[in-house]
């Protein structure tokens, strides 16, 4: 009984620390895990890790086998076994956030880093080995006090031969701080967050840090606490900092513009969970808080309604789909608020304002807030099966039809019939700097009761559909993602081959790179021949990246809904079939 009170006393002494609660509550953006080793346990298990060092392998070549035998004797000068070494299971986590100099009256940029480690493990390797190493090094290194403890500063060179962007003070990273104390390793750009983290661990909090923040907290609520790691963006402590920082006073006109356009976003999250299944790659979270209600282009999007059939038109075998609600009703004025909201754009376009709202009106009053999309294209490689589609609810297909009769021909889109529809289409190819391997046409179309945009063939598939059902009466396959994701109550749905759009594009590029080649051959063939050999050497690491990066895709599927204060989203990626 004796020994009750001192073990008490000693497990209070040290407070659990996590990086939520030594940054201030104007935090920008932060990312933490609970458990670092869970999270390296699930990347090994994915096949993550060997992915990326057979990656590392081949892009470095010799210069990996020497970085990894200098790593090697970087570790065994602090007495670590990397084959023995295992991960810590303890919080990690890093913050970016604001920092007020009140003697010059600025602001600047801050950057604080802290994980648990071992302290029976660490406590040597940074005691006395780490700091033998260091005095060994050409570091330029002080020891400073804070909070009761000796704390390393680096002057970090390599700032200052950076040139950092106008709106970030100069010498904002020009040192660097770190100390190991009680279990804990923190590393930051400015001493004074040093020190507040030093004393949460003595158990003394300050107030008002980021875990009081009330926008921070529903970040939290909404994405849940089951991710291996979570990422958050508070984007009015982002707006305040960059007002503050922003001598001209321009970023108040453009913050203005951006919230008029695309709504009052006032932060953003995800919480990822790796390799959470045998089955699953990833399972993530994500949502947008808007605490003033759903406005600007984000407010376009429906409400959580009944899942739709899927179109006959949509074809089996597509890269990608989705499906959802859109409140087109609330387009225009939209458009009409953001010039409005804008004193030059404003006082410019006012005499037109009027009219301008009528000629949208006649292209947006006939449609409804159903659509659907989806990709198109095949491997090998054929341009004539590349396409997209966009087709929304259309309520009075005549009045949409006159719409596009009236305005379109006079923008020079060309007309022409099919299966008695009129399609219209555009050629942007031509406006291109660079010739594309495929179309460019942008057709619309009215038929079935939707209005189609999309690549003309995909628009003649549809109508062909449209017009002959029982030609093409068979059960459209998804993929085995859609099973994991909710397609009832929500906003959209979709799925998609991540892995087969990339292979698409990258053998496009191919194709488009192997023209300009040639074309260049019939001017100068010399020239050609030492830009390609150059292009080759280059286009080894973007293939080793490339395949890397396809070697872990497989098929994908989404879904989003929408609530009063926001957006949640919910993305699942299964590992590869293959």
């Amino acid at each position: 009984m004796l020994l009750v009170a001192p073990i008490v006393f000693a497990s209070l002494l040290y407070a659990d620390v996590q990086i939520q609660q030594v940054v201030p509550d104007t935090t920008i953006a932060v990312f933490s895990t609970n458990n670092v080793g869970e999270v390296i346990d699930h990347l090994n298990s994915a096949g993550v890790c060997e992915t990326m060092l057979d990656m590392c392998s081949s892009i470095c070549g010799e210069s990996y086998t020497v970085c990894d035998a200098q790593c090697t004797e970087m570790l065994n000068a602090l007495g670590i076994d990397k084959e023995t070494w295992t991960p810590p299971s303890g919080h990690a986590g890093i913050a970016i956030y604001p920092v007020v100099d009140y003697e010059v009256g600025s602001v600047g940029i801050g950057l604080l880093g802290i994980i648990e480690l071992d302290e029976s493990t660490y406590e040597e390797i940074f005691s006395t080995k780490l700091d033998t190493y260091l005095s060994e090094s050409e570091l330029e290194i002080e020891s400073v006090n804070l909070s009761g403890r000796d704390v390393w500063m680096i002057q970090n060179d390599l700032a200052k031969q950076i040139d950092t962007p106008s709106f970030i003070n100069s010498g904002a990273f020009d040192q660097w701080y770190f100390v190991f104390s009680d279990g804990y390793f923190i590393v930051g750009s400015e001493p004074n967050a040093i020190a507040i983290a030093l004393l949460a661990i003595d158990g003394d909090f300050e107030n008002d840090m980021l875990d009081s923040n009330e926008d921070y907290i529903s970040l939290v609520d909404r994405c849940g606490n089951e991710g291996d790691v979570f990422a958050g963006v508070l984007l009015t402590n982002l707006a305040d900092t960059i007002i503050q920082m922003d001598k001209s006073g321009m970023s108040m006109m453009f913050l203005a513009t951006l919230k008029s356009i695309f709504g009052d976003v006032d932060g953003i999250a995800e919480s990822v969970s790796i390799a959470p299944s045998s089955d699953v790659l990833v399972d993530a979270k994500y949502t947008a808080l808007m605490n003033d209600g759903r406005s600007g282009l984000l407010g376009l999007l429906g409400a959580n309604a009944t899942q739709q059939p899927i179109p006959e038109f949509v074809q089996p075998e597509v890269v990608s789909y989705t499906q959802g609600q859109i409140n087109l009703d609330k387009f225009v004025a939209l458009i009409k608020e953001s010039i409005q909201n804008n004193p030059l754009l404003g006082m410019q376009m006012a005499p037109q304002m009027e009219q301008m709202e009528v000629g949208l009106n006649l292209f947006f009053n006939p449609l409804g807030s159903n659509y659907h999309s989806f990709s198109t294209g095949q491997l090998p490689f054929d341009k004539s099966t590349i396409g997209y589609l966009f087709a929304i609810e259309c309520t009075d297909e005549e009045a949409f039809e006159n719409a596009l009769f009236l305005t379109l021909p006079a923008a020079g889109a060309a007309v022409s019939d099919f299966l008695g529809n009129q399609i219209y289409t555009v050629n942007i190819g031509d406006i291109l700097p660079l010739p594309i391997p495929i179309s460019m046409d942008i057709s619309i179309a009215v038929g079935g009761g939707y209005a189609l945009i999309g690549t003309t063939n995909t628009i003649e598939a549809a109508l062909r559909t449209i017009a002959n059902p029982t030609n093409r009466k068979r059960t459209h396959a998804t993929n085995a993602a859609t099973s994991y994701i909710q397609h009832d109550e929500v906003s959209s749905w979709g799925y998609g081959d991540l892995r087969t759009s990339i292979e698409i594009q990258t053998e496009m590029s191919n194709v488009m790179r192997e023209e300009m080649f040639e074309e260049m051959e019939a001017f100068d063939p010399v020239m050609a021949l030492e830009m390609r050999n150059e292009f080759e050497e280059n286009f080894k690491i973007q293939t080793a990246i490339t395949n890397a990066l396809l070697s872990m895709l497989g098929p994908m599927a989404w879904n989003l809904t929408a609530d009063d204060t926001g957006l949640n989203g919910h993305a699942i990626m299964l590992k590869p079939e293959n």
